[in-house]
């Protein structure tokens, strides 16, 4: 009975070792794992930084960027305004340099029709001019102005 009460003994003695030894295992993967999992979630959480500092980075390229484009395109619009006025001024230089033209073109035309009637000795309307020698059609006239 005694030989029976130590071998029991001895097989839940063998029994506990064996437990304790794959709990240890156990607890050994356990803890592997939880460290494999904590360095997995430190270097996830660096690269999270580093990517919203890359996001800030970029959100600020782009805020530069749109207020230069804002920048470039008021300059442009004031250079469109610009080359508007300058057309407008340059229709009107147009419009008052043939106007001139069309006056020195008739004043010409007067003179040379008043030359032949100088020299056939009569006016070229048949009457005087008034107004001290100088014909109605001929006086100036402000400059833009036909």
């Amino acid at each position: 009975m005694r030989s029976v009460i130590y071998a029991v003994i001895i097989v839940v003695m063998i029994g506990s070792c064996l437990v304790a030894i794959t709990a240890n295992n156990n607890a050994d993967e356990l803890r592997q794992s939880l460290n494999q999992e904590r360095y997995t979630r430190m270097v996830t959480e660096e690269k999270l930084q580093k990517a919203n500092s890359r996001i800030k980075s970029i959100e600020d390229q782009l805020a530069e960027t749109q207020n230069k484009i804002k920048s470039v395109q008021t300059i442009l619009q004031e250079g469109q305004s610009t080359n508007t006025d300058l057309k407008t001024q340059l229709e009107n230089v147009t419009q008052t340099k043939n106007s001139l033209e069309k006056r020195i073109e008739d004043l010409v035309n007067r003179i040379q029709q008043l030359e032949k009637g100088a020299s056939s000795g009569a006016p070229a309307n048949g009457e005087a001019p008034a107004n001290g020698g100088v014909p109605a059609n001929l006086k100036p006239s402000p400059i833009g102005k036909p």
